[in-house]
């Protein structure tokens, strides 16, 4: 398991790459608008970006989570009482 943590001080924002070393999978969690250093630290790295997921949506800035799905085809995942307009895969409301 490998993650790895993006901090933007100015917005006292994070963001999250989490992969499964073995399989290559990985996932962006709360991504910036800016996603080149979550690809190039996912090439270096030998992974697939395939998910991306939003804890909560900003009203501070604007996420990065459109530009990972249109790069890299990555699904975008959301809690399963979201409204989200763009394409989604809801989460679960089963938290066992």
């Amino acid at each position: 398991m490998l993650l790895k943590q993006y901090y933007h001080g100015c917005l006292a924002h994070a963001s999250y790459l989490v992969a499964d070393e073995a399989s290559g999978i990985a996932a962006i969690v709360d991504p910036q608008r800016d996603i080149d250093q979550y690809l190039q630290d996912a090439s270096q790295l030998g992974l697939d970006i395939r998910y991306t997921f939003l804890t909560h949506f900003h009203a501070d800035f604007l996420a990065g989570h459109l530009e990972l799905r249109e790069r890299v085809g990555a699904t975008i995942c959301l809690g399963a009482r979201s409204l989200g307009g763009d394409e989604f895969r809801p989460g679960s409301d089963d938290v066992t």
